[in-house]
């Protein structure tokens, strides 16, 4: 698809969207600032229960992640 007609489909299913999904993608489209995302204290347990609950060896390191999304990019 060219840019042309990504660009009419976008703007034809934001004419079609509800209020959350304008939400949604106004908020993924929006710049954010370094340290500006706050994690409630319910969702830092949340993730540090799942932390606990995984193998240390499965999975891969963040750096090992950002070197394999740089060679896609």
């Amino acid at each position: 698809m060219e840019t042309i007609e990504l660009r009419e489909e976008l703007h034809h299913l934001i004419d079609q969207a509800d209020d959350k999904l304008l939400e949604i993608i106004l908020t993924m489209m929006l710049p954010k600032k370094v340290g500006q995302y706050e994690l409630t204290e319910s969702q830092k347990a949340i993730l540090d229960d799942r932390l606990k609950k995984i193998n240390d060896e499965s999975g891969s390191g963040w750096d090992e992640v950002k070197a394999r999304i740089r060679a896609k990019l």
